[in-house]
């Protein structure tokens, strides 16, 4: 018998025990021993536009092998109060942390408030006090790709905006 000076140690009989009964961790029991429940929640206001999808893909992977899950809430419009309803309802359901992917106007103003309940970051929306917020820089982007199409021997370059709604759009492209 493999044993320590505390006694018998568990070995193959107990491994083969947990092969045999498939036996998974409960994510539940787990939660209440540690104090952690190790899932991310995702607010979106759409899951039918590329960027927050991109955005959402790039979570899900950094997440899995830090033993992370990730759930989503996707909202019905882009109205403050369902916004805000959305994030409250997640904070008391003891997540890790809520991401926003929310690049409207005023969208951090809609959620602000929720930020000392459950660490939030809001993604794509303008810098407010009280709230991270991470976004790409949309305008040293449109140069670069101007710059980049112009030096390919391009006469014009052309620009097709998103949603005027969004916040970013106009730090890229100020009117």
């Amino acid at each position: 018998m493999d044993t320590t000076a505390y006694g018998p140690r568990p070995g193959l009989g107990f491994l083969a025990a947990i092969d045999a009964l498939a036996y998974r961790p409960n994510l539940a029991a787990r939660t209440l021993v540690t104090g952690r429940s190790r899932v991310i929640d995702v607010v979106t206001l759409s899951r039918r536009l590329f960027g927050p999808m991109s955005i959402l893909a790039g979570v899900e992977r950094a997440a899995r092998p830090l033993d992370y899950s990730v759930r989503v809430a996707t909202c019905q419009g882009p109205s403050p109060s369902e916004l805000h309803a959305a994030v409250e309802r997640l904070a008391g359901q003891g997540v890790e942390g809520v991401i926003v992917l929310a690049p409207v106007h005023d969208a951090v103003n809609d959620v602000v408030d929720l930020a000392t309940e459950v660490p939030l970051v809001v993604v794509g929306a303008t810098p407010e006090a009280g709230v991270t917020v991470v976004g790409a820089d949309q305008a040293l982007g449109a140069r670069v790709a101007t710059e980049h199409l112009l030096g390919l021997g391009h006469p014009t370059v052309w620009h097709v905006a998103g949603p005027a709604s969004w916040s970013r759009s106009s730090t890229a492209w100020p009117m």
